[in-house]
This record gives structure tokens, C-alpha cells and sequence, in this order.
């Protein structure tokens, strides 16, 4: 059975831009992804880097605009890497055009303004996901319960270590809370959120630690 396809269009080929492309071509290798995806086009900030980073990633075609990639019909979804002081733009205006969009963190500098693009691809009626580290990893959600439950107080913010990163978990938990509305309407960024009064500092066996 053929899968409809998914066309992504990427701004940004720095460090991210790479990360968010790695994602792109492992996934569908590691799931079963009800869509094929496809490297439609990449977006960079001369026509001689976007050129090559479309040979050098797998896109089909490389531009410097990426306006190109909001004004192209053929193009679902738009992932920006852009510096932090032009996701705003660049998400409303793909939101505008009604691509979804996966906006690296955070989704800008300024809550009003994460607000804003929040509350614009809610009205749209696009999908969105932010890239927060470890959103849907299971150590965070048995943090989570750990902090519902009281175990460590009364915290505004958490910092995490782990002593190990690649150990199984011994218990299989719920996956976290904010999964459906990473896939939804955007959380504004935690980076935007941060109050640092009553630092819970907390350290997870190993044991509890996944890949």
C-alpha cells in the first residue's frame, strides 16, 4: 500500500538543521510512519550554500529565500532552525500559508511573542511541535510523578543528571502528559518560563535512565 506523502521544507542547515534532518531520514527506518516523508526543499542564506546543502542533505532543491518555502504549495510542513530572533516570522508566515511547522527551541525570545504563535496555529488549525530535549523521554515522566506525588517537595524548577543515558528502564511508564499537545497547539517555551526560586536539584539512578 502506497503512503500519502509528506514534502518538508527546511530553513537553516546549521548544527539543528542537520539534527532535524538526521530525524527526518532515520524515523522512517525506525517506525512506521503512516507517511513518506520527502526533503522537498532547503533554504540557506546564499544561493551557493542552500545549493549545496540541498546536494549535501538530500533535498530536491536549494534557495535563498525562505519565503520560497511558505509561498510553495508543494510543501506540508516547514521546519525552522533559524536563528532564535526569526522563528516567530518565519512560523507565523508558514502558519499563514497553513503549513504546519516544527520550530526548534525556543520558539522565540519572548513569551508574549511564543504566545502569539501559539495561539496563531491554534486558530490555522495547523499542527506544530517545538524541539524540547527529552520531551517524550520516560525518565521525565517518572520525575513528573515523583513531583505529583510530593516526594520532592515544593519546586519552582528542576535540574536533572543522570549517571548513565543508555540503561533500560526497569518499569515501563505512561508516556508523558505533553505528548498530545506537542503534536497540537505549541507549549510555551519552558526557556521563556523559567523562575529560578527553589531550585529542586535531583539525581535519577541509573536504572531509571533510557537512550
Amino acid at each position: 500500500m502506497t503512503k500519502p506523502r509528506l514534502r518538508i521544507g527546511l530553513i537553516g542547515t546549521g548544527f539543528m538543521g542537520k539534527a532535524h534532518v538526521f530525524g527526518f531520514t532515520s524515523a522512517p527506518r525506525v517506525f512506521d510512519l503512516p507517511y513518506e516523508l520527502e526533503l522537498r526543499t532547503v533554504a540557506d542564506i546564499t544561493p551557493q550554500a542552500a545549493d549545496e546543502a540541498a546536494r549535501r542533505l538530500g533535498f530536491a532543491r536549494g534557495t535563498a529565500r525562505w519565503q520560497d518555502l511558505v509561498e510553495d504549495p508543494d510543501i506540508d510542513v516547514i521546519s525552522v532552525t533559524a536563528p532564535n530572533a526569526l522563528h516567530k516570522e518565519m512560523s507565523l508566515a508558514a502558519i499563514r500559508a497553513g503549513k504546519h511547522v516544527y520550530c526548534e527551541k525556543p520558539l522565540a525570545p519572548l513569551a508574549q511573542d511564543a504566545r502569539e504563535m501559539s495561539d496563531a496555529a491554534e486558530a490555522a488549525g495547523v499542527r506544530t511541535q517545538v524541539g524540547f530535549n527529552y520531551l517524550c523521554n520516560p525518565m521525565l515522566g517518572l520525575a513528573r510523578e515523583m513531583i505529583a506525588a510530593g516526594e520532592l517537595g515544593r519546586s519552582e524548577a528542576i535540574a536533572v543528571s543522570i549517571a548513565k543515558t543508555t540503561w533500560p528502564m526497569h518499569r515501563a511508564h505512561s508516556p508523558s502528559a505533553t505528548i498530545p499537545r506537542a503534536a497540537g497547539r505549541w507549549p510555551i517555551s519552558a526557556a521563556t518560563r523559567w523562575r529560578p526560586l527553589n531550585i529542586c536539584a535531583a539525581r535519577l539512578p541509573a536504572s531509571w535512565a533510557t537512550a
